[in-house]
């Protein structure tokens, strides 16, 4: 706690309300799923439902808050907004101020030293992906990582509330959500990603998402056991990476290619620079041995804070592989450059296919020289289907001799793997596994010999065998490069 005033932003002050900004509905599942903490998900009437567990206020006890909370902010302590020690002080602070049990200083506390109904699911957000608001008013829902889309019990009370929340969630940056600034993309204090809109652009008054950085990210363990990848996949990709292909995971908006980026990216020898670049800091950290990681501001454009400027920088910096969150502009040209210079890379684009790919490559607002275009070897195709995030397709892109003419009719896309099984005879020769012999001195026999020996390590994994994820992943490290 802090005393006085660490900012005059009004967003971060515990300021005087006539009413809570949030408010609880009484909607619980009669069949619970899963509990964490004060919030719990489960089924009720054929919905899936995510609520936080705490009775509602009545219209008396709501004023006994306020009043609470006014006089608690009065006082002039300044929690650390969103720090779960601040929640849990400031409730012990309105615990003794109410004469008997109630919701109360659970409510006061997410009012003065957390985000409302924001708080009060990033305080028990494991397992969930993304918090959703359709309208200032509505109803909050979440997307959790394995019951999916669910309605929440949780409301803003008014659309000013709504705004006041969502820039107390972003108080760390230089950017306000308001009149002035109707649209809004920001990082919030724990490095998840809001995007906000309010009026004229959103006809509801207010829309949001806030897609959560998860602190624990899934393994390859996991990956296995929900199903997105197979063993034999994942010693495909491992091989391809070890080998020094550029690959990129493709697919639809939450289909799982940052997590599979973020997975395997484990596989990268430990004695290689790497430099990542991202919009927004968090998504790719994690890894060893990183060299230096570029936020960018904004949406800028051009110069040498935007994404472009930033691969032709990090270039300068002697990496051996680069990782970029996302290709979605003119920036493609120069990942692509610095491929063809020696300097591969791994990086996830939108679209509807592998074949898409070099679709969106070739035209605007990319448009790759053709040229640059053969120096994309992998695309790992993500979908979502049933509710499962998964691995589609594998595709190696293999081009003829006219490359250099603007004639892409010479270009091969082959399915290596196809909803996690090899396609007859491609990864004996496949583009990946020549490579790695080549680079090792092995036959292609003996090349898949070793590819097989890394599949049995991946299922080894998935059963969670003795031996740790690392350990697994560096029985055969060193023998490239």
């Amino acid at each position: 706690m802090k005393l006085p005033w660490s900012t005059g932003r009004s967003a971060v002050r515990p300021e005087t309300m006539e009413s809570l900004s949030t408010k609880i509905i009484r909607e619980y599942p009669e069949q619970i799923f899963e509990r964490k903490g004060d919030a719990a998900v489960g089924e009720k009437g054929g919905k899936t439902l995510y609520s936080i567990m705490i009775t509602p206020l009545t219209a008396q006890e709501e004023n006994t808050a306020c009043r609470i909370k006014n006089e608690i902010a009065s006082s002039g302590i300044i929690p650390d907004i969103g720090a779960r020690n601040s929640i849990t002080l400031v409730r012990d602070i309105a615990s003794k101020m109410v004469p008997t049990e109630s919701a109360i200083p659970y409510m006061v506390a997410h009012e003065i030293a957390g985000c409302g109904a924001l708080s009060m699911i990033l305080n028990n957000k494991e397992g969930i992906e993304e918090i959703m608001m359709d309208s200032p008013t509505g109803l909050l829902s979440v997307y959790h990582s394995v019951y999916g889309s669910c309605m929440t019990n949780l409301k803003f009370s008014s659309e000013d509330k709504f705004r006041f929340m969502i820039n107390r969630l972003i108080h760390k940056t230089n950017k306000e959500f308001g009149a002035e600034s109707p649209i809004i993309d920001a990082q919030t204090y724990d490095g998840s990603r809001v995007h906000a809109q309010t009026s004229p652009y959103s006809a509801s008054g207010g829309v949001a998402s806030i897609r959560l950085i998860n602190e624990n990210p899934i393994d390859l363990g996991r990956l296995m056991e929900l199903g997105t990848i197979t063993p034999e996949e994942l010693a495909y990709i491992r091989t391809a990476v070890e080998a020094g292909c550029s690959i990129v995971f493709a697919g639809a908006p939450a289909s799982g290619k940052t997590t599979m980026l973020r997975t395997c990216a484990k596989f990268i020898p430990k004695n290689e620079r790497i430099i990542t670049i991202e919009e927004d800091l968090g998504e790719l950290s994690g890894f060893g041995g990183i060299f230096n990681s570029v936020q960018l501001r904004g949406y800028e454009k051009h110069g040498k804070g935007s994404l472009g400027g930033q691969v032709v920088n990090a270039l300068r910096l002697r990496p051996d592989r680069l990782i970029i969150g996302e290709i979605r502009g003119a920036e493609a040209n120069e990942v692509l450059f610095g491929a063809n210079i020696g300097v591969q890379f791994m990086t996830t684009l939108h679209s509807n296919s592998a074949v898409d790919v070099v679709t969106r490559l070739t035209t605007k607002p990319m448009a790759v020289e053709p040229a640059l275009i053969s120096m994309l070897d992998v695309c790992v195709f993500m979908r979502e289907l049933n509710g499962t995030r998964m691995v589609e397709e594998i595709v190696e892109y293999r081009w003829g001799q006219n490359m250099e003419t603007s004639d892409m009719k010479k270009l091969d896309a082959i399915p290596i793997f196809k909803y996690g099984k090899p396609e007859k005879g491609a990864v004996i020769g496949s583009k990946a596994l020549c490579r790695f012999a080549d680079a090792n001195v092995l036959g292609k026999k003996e090349a898949l010999g070793r590819m097989t020996e890394m599949a049995v390590d991946m299922t080894n994994i998935s059963r969670r065998e003795e031996s740790s994820e690392e350990e697994h992943i560096q029985r055969y490290a060193g023998v490239i490069r």
